[in-house]
């Protein structure tokens, strides 16, 4: 899956949509992400969020979903995250998809992102948008 982007980089994924409603992300690796640290290693990670026609727990009515990897301390630019996440979908919708530098003082760094609808995700690699 490539975030589609200007310069913030690539996250690699694996995306498969499973017949009984769910939608399967593992997220595999980012590469050449924008640095937004002036001094030091960036610390990255990565959210992904549904939030139109999900199937929820309240007769079945929208929900948002969220999810987010770890925090791969001194993962710089090139990042391995290997880690899978799973949602409960019920028709076509959009995710959007986030790559933050966890900082220790202040509000975390986006390094960029992307929402996209179902059909577009297809693709092993997405492009971050500034």
């Amino acid at each position: 899956m490539r975030l589609a982007s200007i310069g913030a980089g690539v996250l690699i994924a694996k995306i498969d949509f499973i017949p009984a409603g769910k939608l399967s992300i593992l997220l595999k690796s980012g590469r050449n992400l924008r640095n937004t640290e002036l001094v030091g290693s960036m610390d990255p990670y990565v959210t992904f969020e549904i939030g139109k026609d999900v199937k929820s727990s309240k007769g079945g009515k929208a929900a948002r979903q969220r999810h987010r990897t770890k925090v791969i301390y001194d993962g710089g630019l090139n990042p391995t995250f290997n880690q899978s996440f799973e949602f409960d979908i019920v028709d076509q919708h959009e995710i959007s998809i986030s790559c933050y530098d966890k900082d220790m003082v202040g509000s975390d760094d986006l390094i960029g992102g992307e929402r996209a609808k179902r059909a577009s995700l297809v693709t092993e690699e997405h492009r971050l948008l500034n």
